[in-house]
């Protein structure tokens, strides 16, 4: 009468060290399994899973609100200066994969084609304004991409697309003086140089500020 309630505490015991995935040996009914070693109980190594933040929180210059990305009202997607360069995209063309509602339309000839929400984007903007361009700038020159889905579309008046519209913003002029220069090389003959300077403009008491961004590339 007693062996019944014996092999099932002994089950009971060896399933629950089988899901702590503690390995222990095959063992006779009735008969405690062996304890797990101090080794396989505190052994295991420590696992830190850190999250990175690529969203930013403004978009005061996409819709003119002030509010965070995450509260505003709107269908607007933000593509920060890092996520351009963990995509490792060359324009606007190549990162907007990482924009839902947006597809890639084909390019060729010198200009790209992209579609929101299945309606043509339109000419692409830089800081706002239509530059009637059939080709995206350089990533190497932008801050941030901008992309303005549906009726959100009428804060750029009548020249705002009906699908959605992408703003490219430039990089803006520093306070101090800041400069970069990058090269790069590749397969078939493929070269390029960029240049990055900004900074207060000697002269005006530096109550005047620029920046100048550069690329040539040839292959």
């Amino acid at each position: 009468k007693g062996e019944l309630p014996m092999k099932l505490d002994s089950i009971a015991r060896s399933v629950r060290l089988a899901l702590y995935g503690v390995a222990t040996p095959l063992c006779a009914f009735g008969q405690d399994p062996a304890p797990p070693s101090a080794t396989n109980a505190s052994g295991l190594d420590e696992i830190v899973v850190v999250a990175k933040r690529f969203r930013p929180a403004d978009q005061t210059s996409a819709t003119g609100l002030r509010l965070d990305l995450v509260d505003t009202p709107q269908s607007i997607s933000v593509i920060s200066r890092e996520m351009l360069d963990v995509a490792g995209g060359r324009s606007a063309y190549d990162a907007i994969d990482m924009v839902p509602g947006v597809v890639k339309a084909g390019e060729g000839f010198a200009s790209e084609a992209i579609q929101i929400r299945g309606q043509d984007s339109g000419a692409p903007r830089i800081n706002g304004i239509d530059v009637y361009s059939s080709s995206y700038l350089d990533g190497y020159a932008l801050e941030r991409l901008e992309v303005v889905r549906g009726p959100a579309t009428v804060v750029y008046g009548v020249t705002g697309s009906f699908g959605g519209e992408i703003n490219q913003i430039l990089k803006a002029p520093t306070d101090t003086l800041l400069g970069n220069v990058g090269f790069e090389f590749g397969d078939f003959d493929r070269q390029r140089v960029e240049a990055d300077v900004a900074g207060p403009i000697p002269g005006t008491s530096d109550k005047l500020r620029g920046r100048l961004v550069g690329t040539y590339g040839d292959a």
